[in-house]
């Protein structure tokens, strides 16, 4: 007795048994009783390996019946046009009647890029019922590969190792605008530069460390380390006073139980700048506060200059106390020198008070630059910030 092939349709997939049987409606068999099919793997083993795909209700297959044996075995999908099942068939259900109206071309519906190139495959593609799986892609103009991409996805979200000239990247995708994408070297793409990470998401960003360090590092032949906060407060933050409760916008540095330190440890020229440098914003301001019973603020250095184009002004709840060497006070328009309630005492201990103008002899004031806008104060991003 020789083998038999035919094309069957399958029409339920449940299986009493879980051997991977289903029921189909072999072609020719004027019962038009539906027949137990056996699965046929490419791969199995008596371990966990292998690989089960049972087919779809409506698929077309073609089954076989071996010489000397009664039972029909799988050998695979015909991708001819199937039969929908409705909508409110379930799994394992009644079997259907095939729907005319409702064909579709099995190849096209899985893979619709498959000859979106040359008209020729350009895809190997496994994919489950709703869309998930993997998809290799090596597509060609007849001189070049123009995509080449392998893709494990489920419904909208991916991993994709793109080795095409323009792409050359690995990404991973939530679908909601979340993204993480690792570049090796991508060819005239100015939008993906080379050996870069870029992170990106509409959600909130968050590292946490809770055992350890948290570094952000630049080493070696690296360039600048960045904090940029481009948000305009747009709808409901500081920018339209929509809810100055809860502005946006800022870049804040915070620290719960210890202190907050900004160093330079250059060898050459360390400076710390901290400036507002829109030259028509309004109300800017820069302050220095400590709000504890024995708070301080101290500046060392050198040289401490104050530079104001209108006025400095001094209040001190106690007392104003200087201490140096020599006090010069050089004031052009005059001088005042008020006490409310007490005395002003000028006390020279062995020298002189002199208080009459143009007297020979009498010491000028010096002249102190004050370098606060020079040259000196001029580094990369002065007056203009890092972009």
């Amino acid at each position: 007795m020789l083998p038999i092939i035919r094309t069957a349709e399958v029409k339920e997939r449940t299986s009493s048994n879980g051997a991977g049987t289903f029921l189909a409606l072999v072609d020719d068999d004027k019962n038009g009783k539906l027949r137990i099919i056996n699965y046929v793997s490419p791969y199995a083993s008596k371990n966990k390996a292998g690989m089960v795909a049972i087919p779809e209700v409506g698929t077309v297959i073609l089954v076989c019946k071996p010489t000397g044996s009664q039972r029909w075995f799988y050998l695979g999908s015909t991708f001819e046009s199937e039969s929908v099942p409705p909508d409110n068939e379930v799994e394992g259900g009644s079997p259907i009647a095939a729907d005319l109206d409702k064909a579709v071309t099995p190849i096209e519906r899985v893979a619709p890029e498959l000859y979106s190139v040359g008209n020729v495959p350009g895809q190997v593609v496994l994919k489950g019922p709703y869309g998930q799986g993997l998809e290799i892609t090596s597509q060609s103009d007849g001189e070049t590969l123009v995509n080449v991409t392998t893709k494990l996805m489920s419904e909208g979200k991916g991993i994709e190792i793109k080795d095409s000239p323009g792409q050359d990247s690995v990404s991973l995708q939530t679908g909601n605008n979340a993204s993480i994408t690792l570049t090796s070297d991508p060819k005239n793409n100015p939008d993906k530069p080379a050996s870069t990470i870029q992170i990106e998401s509409t959600g909130p960003l968050s590292q946490v460390c809770k055992a350890s360090d948290l570094d952000l590092r630049v080493l070696g032949d690296g360039k600048e380390l960045n904090l940029i906060n481009k948000a305009n407060g747009a709808y409901w933050g500081n920018f339209q006073h929509a809810n100055p409760i809860n502005p946006c916008g800022n870049v804040n540095v915070q620290s719960d139980w210890g202190d907050v330190n900004i160093l330079s440890k250059s060898p050459l020229t360390g400076r710390i700048f901290i400036e507002t440098v829109n030259s028509q914003g309004t109300t800017q301001l820069i302050q220095l506060a400590t709000n504890g019973p024995d708070g301080s603020i101290v500046l060392k250095g050198t040289r401490i200059l104050l530079d104001a184009l209108e006025t400095i002004e001094m209040q001190a709840g106690e007392g104003v106390y200087i201490n140096t060497t020599k006090l010069n006070v050089n004031a052009i328009d005059g001088m005042n020198l008020e006490s409310t309630t007490g005395d002003i005492k000028i006390e020279p201990g062995a020298g002189n008070v002199d208080l009459a103008p143009g007297v020979p002899g009498a010491e000028p004031p010096p002249n102190i630059p004050l370098r606060t806008r020079g040259p000196e104060n001029l580094s990369d991003y002065a007056f203009r910030g890092v972009e």
